[in-house]
């Protein structure tokens, strides 16, 4: 498998990279970069900026590595949309999308890998039924994401697909509740897997419905602050100071005065919304 992934960044073939493996000893990036010293030591000289497009390749090919990402996208185009962040942040766009997370934490040196990589996840079945239900996160155990979230789900073994919804209470991307979980040779059967991931949704569906009323609920408070007029704002200032002077409302980047022909008009007609900073000034007799 590592050959594979250094002929898929190179471009060499399977038996060239072995060697430069072998070379370095069986570490991948090592024989990334051997690979393109020796490209520039055969051409004499660097073009200008070509060392900076290497690196720059080179640090792409690292970060799919870090995430398992690169392991997976060789076995062809058709899988789930890979969601490319923490697993916190992917737990997080599963709360604003109303799903839950599926994780696929795997390990490219198991025995399993390649053949549940071809048989699940590149099959058009699985990939359609997850982009429709779930934000898809993986991982390689053999990074550092990968140990983490194996030590905190302590899945029963390799590969897994876990269900993962953010725990109630916890912060944005902090801590996940495991619904349902997915693994070993189990994975194989395309119609079992997604009959199980089914049933954990049929079983979960209250939660999601609870998701989906508090997204709804938020996108009809955003939408009326939106449509409230500045006279709004003004009748909050005076509750709070109810013996102040009469006064006007001001921005002051950029430097905007808000007369009172303008306390009608709504905050997102203003450009007020979604949000803004005002001050407030008082009115002098020429207001």
């Amino acid at each position: 498998m590592a050959a594979s992934e250094v002929a898929a960044i190179t471009g060499l073939s399977e038996e060239a990279s072995q060697s430069l493996l072998d070379a370095a000893g069986g570490n991948l990036e090592v024989a990334v970069q051997l690979h393109f010293d020796q490209e520039d030591s055969a051409a004499g000289s660097s073009l200008p900026g070509f060392s900076h497009l290497r690196l720059l390749f080179v640090g792409l090919g690292r970060l799919l590595q870090r995430t398992g990402l690169l392991s997976l996208e060789l076995h062809g185009e058709t899988h789930p949309r890979f969601f490319r962040g923490s697993c916190s942040e992917a737990l997080s766009r599963a709360r604003r999308e109303a799903k839950f997370c599926l994780v696929y934490l795997h390990s490219a040196a198991h025995p399993a890998a390649a053949s549940t990589c071809d048989e699940l996840i590149a099959n058009a079945l699985f990939a359609a039924f997850v982009d429709e239900n779930f934000v898809f996160w993986v991982a390689d155990d053999a990074t550092a994401d990968g140990r983490a979230v194996r030590q905190a789900l302590r899945p029963r073994e390799l590969p897994t697909l876990v269900v993962l919804a953010q725990a109630e209470g916890a912060g944005r991307g902090r801590g996940a509740q495991a619904l349902a979980q997915v693994a070993g040779v189990r994975l194989r059967d395309v119609d079992g897997t997604v009959a199980a991931l089914s049933e954990t949704l049929q079983t979960w569906a209250p939660l999601l419905e609870e998701a989906r009323e508090e997204l709804t609920a938020r996108a009809d408070q955003a939408r009326e602050e939106a449509e409230a007029p500045l006279q709004a704002v003004v009748d909050w200032v005076e509750a709070s100071d109810p013996d102040g002077e009469e006064f006007g409302l001001a921005s002051s980047y950029p430097r905007k005065e808000f007369g009172r022909e303008l306390r009608g008009s709504s905050l997102s007609e203003l450009g007020l919304h979604p949000s803004s900073t005002l001050f407030t000034r008082e009115l002098s007799d020429s207001d």
